[in-house]
């Protein structure tokens, strides 16, 4: 198993789990959610805002 492979199988963990949540959440909040998770696993240091826009795909004050 890769290293690169980790984040997709954790983000079809997520996926998963929210298809089986009794809860409606829109599309935008799922994948809001499994994106800021992943974040959080693979930040090496502090995790913040600045951190989140940074590493992520969206800019930090989506994140805030």
């Amino acid at each position: 198993m890769l290293i690169f492979e980790l984040p997709d199988q954790y983000e079809g963990i997520c996926r998963r789990a929210f298809l089986g949540c009794a809860a409606k959440l829109n599309k935008t909040f799922k994948t809001n959610i499994i994106e800021i998770l992943i974040l959080i696993m693979c930040i090496p240091r502090k995790i913040n805002f600045l951190q989140l826009g940074r590493y992520g795909q969206r800019g930090e004050q989506r994140y805030r």
